[in-house]
């Protein structure tokens, strides 16, 4: 009897210890690498989780893109989309892999030589119910500057529903 209860809690540990590293919440706008922040929650989701934010998170100020090399899902909240802004300070997304998700988000403020809101390679993306606005594509002196609000490159495959790409710009091609 000892040996099936030790199992039990055995069992019931490891279910609680795999759940939560599925289900990583964002509890602050920083953009400094720590505990709750969504640079950080994004290293520390297992690939096929799901990063969500605390209501109080209604923006998200980065210092620099953020990169996705895996399965994930980000979802923000539906009444009030959660802001990612990039601050001008590089791209929002980098997306280089995996099939991502992306709900209930505004991203702005991106800026690089192709995709300045995202930037998609070798990846699944879909994105529903989002904003993408005020992002630069604004490469010179060379074939880049495309895709301002989103720029899907070489084996990447772009799902978009129930969202507005606008209000975006590019010295070259595309917007958006």
């Amino acid at each position: 009897m000892k040996n099936k209860t030790t199992l039990v809690v055995a069992v019931a540990i490891a279910l609680l210890i795999s759940a939560s590293s599925f289900a990583q919440i964002v509890t602050s706008g920083l953009d400094d690498g720590s505990d709750g922040t969504l640079r950080n929650e994004i290293a520390d989701t297992a690939p096929g989780g799901t990063i969500t934010f605390m209501p109080a998170v209604t923006t998200v100020t980065l210092n620099s893109e953020l990169t996705i090399d895996k399965d994930l899902t980000i979802t923000g909240t539906p009444v009030t989309l959660v802001t990612v802004d990039a601050n001008f300070n590089g791209r929002v997304f980098n997306i280089s892999a995996g099939n991502v998700t992306l709900n209930n988000l505004t991203l702005t403020n991106g800026v690089a030589p192709d995709g300045g809101g995202i930037y998609m390679t070798n990846a699944t993306v879909t994105i529903n119910d989002c904003i993408i606005t005020n992002n630069v594509a604004n490469a010179t002196g060379s074939p880049a500057g495309s895709g301002g609000g989103i720029f899907n490159d070489v084996g990447g495959i772009l799902v978009v529903n129930n969202s507005e790409i606008s209000g975006n710009t590019a010295n070259r091609a595309g917007g958006g």
